[in-house]
């Protein structure tokens, strides 16, 4: 929202928490046999640490954008989030549900009551 000008051209944030930021790194089964299984222990160490760090920055940006996007005079509006994640997993299955391979929908799919 910072870093894309918008406070420049709206007004409100609503605090829907839809759009996270996240670390992930994966690999098949195929490459990551290649490595001995100590290599391949420092290098899960390696991506938790990573992720750790990641997470950290996150939220750090998050508190500093959110004072630069105040200060710029953009309102933030707290949202009723059982009924926002309510209509979402209404909409989520027939928006991709479809689309996407059956189990790797599911798989994805988080219960709103998490």
């Amino acid at each position: 929202i910072y870093t894309s000008h918008l406070y420049e051209v709206q007004k409100y944030v609503m605090e829907t928490r839809h759009l996270i930021s996240f670390y992930l790194f994966s690999v098949g089964e195929r490459f990551e046999q290649k490595f001995a299984p100590e290599h391949r222990r420092a290098i899960l160490e390696a991506l938790r640490e990573a992720t750790t760090y990641h997470n950290d920055l996150v939220m750090k940006y998050e508190a500093e954008y959110r004072e630069k996007l105040s200060a710029a005079g953009m309102t933030f509006v707290p949202v009723e989030r059982a009924a926002f994640e309510k209509k979402a997993f209404e909409k989520l299955p027939l928006e991709f549900g479809r689309r996407w391979d059956k189990e790797l929908y599911e798989s994805l799919l988080i219960s709103p009551k998490n």
